[in-house]
């Protein structure tokens, strides 16, 4: 699938996002399913998204939660066992400011 094949799929289904006939709830699971069955990439996703006001970042949100991955966002900073739960502040550097 090259860009140009996939914007043509995929415009004009954000076009009716962006002109109020659909809406995420629309929209989403229809791209998605379009992404999981390699019609599409995240990228022609995040461009079609884009280019009705839709950050990049929101679009892969959605694809976070509608994976239930939650990104890194998804780690409870109290999971001690995760390495990532612990809070920016309590690390320092030899200087004392937060590395």
């Amino acid at each position: 699938m090259n860009a140009y094949n996939a914007s043509l799929m995929l415009d004009p289904i954000f076009k009716k996002w962006g002109d109020g006939i659909y809406d995420k709830w629309d929209v989403y699971p229809k791209v998605f399913g379009m992404l999981d069955a390699g019609e599409v990439r995240l990228i022609d996703i995040m461009d079609a998204a884009h280019k009705i006001g839709i950050a990049p970042g929101v679009v892969k949100m959605r694809r976070d939660d509608t994976l239930g991955t939650g990104g890194t966002e998804a780690i409870r900073r109290d999971d001690v066992s995760h390495p990532l739960s612990t809070p920016i502040a309590a690390t320092t550097n030899q200087g004392g400011s937060p590395t």
